[in-house]
């Protein structure tokens, strides 16, 4: 859990200052769905595995929702603590530090079971067994979100500036590897749930130091490498090369995002 944790404690302040530039149209289409399928509605109990930062949970907790914030990174969760109590001061909102492959679905944290259980973005759905917790711990409605498709401009130019190979460095450490949502939305075929999909397009961009994004691309992509300084050296000498008038340089980024979801059955683990 510790080397986990660690990767996630180091991309909190960037997730951090993400959700400071506020709600986008993915965000806004997501909350749209998740209302007009009954997903959530004023007074339901909201479980967000892989909570992040909390922006979720924020805007849960606006439309009056009961939400459970759980995360592996403490670092994550103490900015989730401070954007819920920004958001609503005195907010009882419950927050928990654990691995989802290693919680337990009786903890106290966890009952009574939830109306919506949900993880976007995050590999803490990643097999069957966690699947299974996730079913388990709704009696509504179950919701995945994760992407299938993606061309970030800049980083790829970038990465073949200065000879780094993702997908190199993924082959050398599985441990890398994600899981992929045609293999969870099967994998929730084979345990009955009867799931469906939708896939959304998920655009964004954002403008950064060479310094800021250089630390990004070490964060992201170089960090497992054994010559992660010397990747980021390059990158920050490539960005210095290219940026705008006003010293910064343009990460756009254009994503596909499949939604898988699912009414819960019940089961046991």
């Amino acid at each position: 859990m510790e080397d986990k944790a660690k990767q996630w404690d180091n991309a909190a302040a960037e997730f951090q200052r993400t959700y400071e530039l506020g709600i986008n149209p993915y965000i806004r289409a997501c909350f749209k769905f998740w209302t007009e399928k009954g997903m959530i509605f004023p007074g339901c109990r909201a479980l967000d595995v892989g909570c992040g930062v909390g922006k979720y949970g924020v805007m849960l907790t606006a439309r009056g929702c009961e939400v459970t914030l759980t995360d592996i990174s403490e670092k994550m969760l103490s900015f989730a603590r401070q954007n819920m109590e920004t958001a609503f001061p005195g907010t009882s909102c419950r927050i928990l530090c654990c691995d989802f492959d290693e919680a337990d679905v009786n903890a106290e944290a966890f009952l009574p079971r939830f109306d919506f259980c949900f993880s976007t973005m995050s590999p803490a759905i990643h097999d069957k067994k966690t699947l299974e917790k996730l079913n388990l711990l709704s009696c509504g409605w179950c919701f995945i979100a994760g992407f299938t498709d993606s061309d970030a401009v800049l980083r790829r130019q970038i990465l073949e500036a200065v000879g780094f190979s993702e997908a190199q460095t993924r082959e050398e450490k599985p441990e890398l590897q994600h899981t992929t949502m045609a293999q969870l939305t099967e994998m929730a075929r084979e345990l009955g749930y009867h799931p469906e999909t939708v896939t959304v397009p998920y655009d964004w961009a954002d403008r950064r130091t060479p310094e800021q994004q250089s630390d990004l691309m070490w964060k992201r992509y170089y960090q497992q490498s054994d010559k992660s300084e010397e990747y980021r050296q390059k990158t920050l000498a490539y960005l210095m090369r290219t940026t705008d008038p006003d010293g910064m340089v343009a990460d756009a980024v254009h994503t596909q995002v499949q939604w898988l979801f699912w009414k819960a059955k019940k089961t046991e683990l």
